[in-house]
């Protein structure tokens, strides 16, 4: 998954994108691959990056992790039903 966001180019103006990352909180590893490498692209943002935190390398979510991703995937669930009714 590293690389894939690296392989995306934007497509045209108006394509709608939201992007979440898993990350160690650990003072020695750069900041959020969502933030970094999906800011440079020409999308619209449906809704902020978001990163959520895990225990270690394979996971699983930190405690607290998913009480804030479920939220903020329901979010942007209603916020993609809403430009649906709107097109």
């Amino acid at each position: 998954m590293r690389e894939w966001p690296d392989g995306l180019r934007p497509m045209r103006t108006g394509v709608s994108a939201a992007a979440f990352d898993t990350r160690l909180n650990s003072p020695t590893l750069p900041g959020s691959a969502a933030r970094r490498r999906l800011a440079r692209l020409e999308f619209e943002d449906v809704a902020p990056p978001e990163s959520f935190s895990v225990t270690c390398r394979e996971g699983p979510l930190a405690p607290g992790a998913l009480d804030r991703a479920r939220p903020w995937g329901r979010d942007l669930a209603a916020s993609e039903s809403r430009m649906r009714r709107t097109t």
